[in-house]
């Protein structure tokens, strides 16, 4: 590809896919170790950039952000589908997210300072979270599902429980955006 790389991620027990999000809307399916491109998928509008890919550890899914359309993809790595979409998950554009071992939850944080938790398989927002002042850069998801950790340019660190989805603890003595 001659488009910008915005995002890559593999699936890291079994580390035989090497996934690549590009300026120019496409996905790079990899084969990590025949170093040859199995797929390539288009997400979502023509003109849009794909500014995260997240897969599961099992390497059978995958979640893509495309910031232009701002929509959110959940795709089987199997066969390239994409098997749902959420659209528009926030009112502004979504600058990191990931996707839950089983691909049920996906969290999406951006420009909005919110994070949020979504059912993929119902394409519903469980909860938004409202822990941060600035925009949010960075979540994880806990292999268990029972928390969320999400970063922000506010220089904080929230955990959020996903049990009683409330916040559980922030850290703010960072001295610099997370």
């Amino acid at each position: 590809t001659t488009s910008a790389l915005y995002s890559r991620s593999s699936g890291p027990e079994t580390g035989t896919r090497l996934v690549c999000g590009c300026e120019d809307g496409q996905i790079y399916i990899w084969d990590y170790h025949a170093a040859v491109i199995e797929r390539v998928l288009r997400c979502g509008a023509t003109d849009g950039k794909v500014t995260h890919c997240s897969v599961t550890s099992s390497g059978d899914a995958m979640l893509s952000v495309n910031s232009t359309s701002r929509s959110l993809m959940v795709w089987s790595l199997d066969n390239g589908s994409d098997d749902r979409v959420l659209s528009h998950p926030h009112d502004d554009r979504v600058l990191c997210a990931d996707i839950s071992e089983d691909g049920a939850l996906v969290a999406t944080g951006g420009f909005n300072n919110r994070v949020s938790l979504w059912d993929t398989r119902e394409a519903v927002r469980l909860t938004t979270f409202y822990a941060h002042t600035d925009i949010v850069s960075c979540l994880q998801l806990s292999s268990d599902n029972s928390t969320l950790l999400s970063g922000s340019w506010d220089m904080s660190l929230a955990v959020h429980d996903l049990k009683t989805m409330i916040l559980q603890r922030r850290f703010r003595h960072h001295q610099a955006s997370v």
